[in-house]
């Protein structure tokens, strides 16, 4: 019942809870930081060059709706079993969102700002900062709220897999184990950690 798991989610906050949160939370992290460093930059690049467009959008439109778990066999035998791999995964996931994401919100601005901006004597940089982030930004985090649920879902599953910590490994464990009170308080600090990101 509900509040005999309220009671072990607390219990579980001092015996090991926060290892397994911090350790999911870490991962998510590093991947959010990962995919957008490489998806943000290559968006601009084919919202604002049509000949890259051409070349990297098809290959974006296939490989976006590839089920990126189905590739989790194939991170595992090439990087290995440590967390790498399962950043690579959740960053797999989220990249292809942001960029197409981005890419579309640098399309549909408008050439006047990008005149006006450089009229005023802006320089590339100058026109990265003050037009194209700003921008960006609301389409970015859009994307980004979209796809860390099923970032999280992809984190889940590749964190049973070779750990002993991670929310993943926690439900799972605690599942086996029997211990529903365990597993659904790990559902419940799961719900959190997606809730807060």
């Amino acid at each position: 019942p509900p509040p005999r798991v309220a009671v072990v989610f607390f219990e579980l906050l001092g015996r090991g809870l926060p290892l397994h949160v911090l350790a999911t939370l870490g991962r998510a992290v590093a991947a959010i930081a990962a995919a957008s460093s490489l998806a943000v930059p290559a968006a601009i690049l084919m919202g604002r060059s049509p000949a890259a467009d051409a070349l990297l959008g098809p290959a974006a439109y296939l490989l976006y709706p590839v089920p990126k778990i189905a590739l989790l066999p194939v991170a595992l035998l090439l990087l290995g079993l440590g967390n790498l791999t399962r950043i690579f995964i959740v960053a797999l996931v989220l990249f292809f969102p942001i960029l197409i994401t981005v890419r579309d919100a640098v399309k549909s601005l408008d050439a006047g700002y990008f005149l006006s901006i450089r009229s005023l004597g802006a320089r590339p940089r100058h026109v990265l900062r003050f037009l194209l982030m700003p921008a960006l930004l609301r389409p970015l985090f859009t994307a980004l709220r979209i796809g860390i649920g099923t970032a999280l879902a992809v984190l889940f599953f590749a964190e049973t897999f070779f750990t002993r910590y991670g929310l993943g490994y926690l439900i799972i464990d605690s599942w086996m184990r029997i211990a529903y009170d365990q597993m659904f308080a790990g559902i419940l600090a799961m719900s959190v950690l997606g809730l807060a990101l």
